[in-house]
């Protein structure tokens, strides 16, 4: 366990938690389903975003829009059934 890897963790935690204020946000307006997991939800986010930005960094082929493409593409199916219509 060097610095890096304290580094990494604190900004893992400082994501999810900044990602738990947004849902919370989003959920408060009606606009997340009532009663989901929002800690185990930002953690897939991480997830999801962490794995894609080491895949990029670790290739010299994938562009930053790839990047950007794949980690959306994921979110919208982890968020599909999750996200509810605007109120009319």
């Amino acid at each position: 366990d060097g610095q890096a890897h304290r580094t990494g963790s604190r900004l893992n935690l400082l994501l999810r938690r900044q990602y738990v204020r947004v849902l919370r946000h989003y959920q408060e307006g009606g606009r997340l389903r009532p009663g989901l997991d929002l800690p185990d939800l930002a953690q897939l986010i991480v997830g999801i975003t962490s794995w894609h930005f080491a895949a990029y960094i670790s290739s010299a082929a994938m562009s930053r829009q790839e990047l950007l493409e794949k980690g959306a593409r994921q979110l919208r199916l982890v968020l599909a059934g999750l996200v509810l219509p605007p109120a009319a």
